[in-house]
């Protein structure tokens, strides 16, 4: 099976810019700077100007379809694993 990995921080990337991309991928599938801005209000890098410009900077389009293409690679795994199972523990396995 698959292992997830979060996305790497880039090299000229600092830690607290790699930690916010992280939270943005932990959105789940409905990304959002807006949102992320909202669950950031508050904390530093939480406004919403300079959150378009670190997606911008550093292609958060573009890594987060990686990480969530990553999700449902393993999620489709997991599902044929256990419907696998199933099949197995329910007899009608061949």
């Amino acid at each position: 099976m698959t292992a997830i990995n979060l996305p790497p921080k880039l090299s000229n990337e600092s830690e607290k810019d790699n930690q916010i991309f992280l939270s943005y991928c932990l959105l789940g599938g409905d990304h959002s700077i807006s949102k992320l801005a909202k669950k950031s209000v508050g904390k530093a890098g939480g406004s919403e100007k300079r959150l378009y410009e670190l997606s911008s900077q550093f292609q958060w389009c573009d890594q987060v379809k990686n990480y969530d293409a990553a999700i449902a690679e393993f999620t489709g795994e997991v599902l044929a694993e256990q419907v696998g199972k199933d099949v197995v523990s329910s007899g009608q396995a061949r």
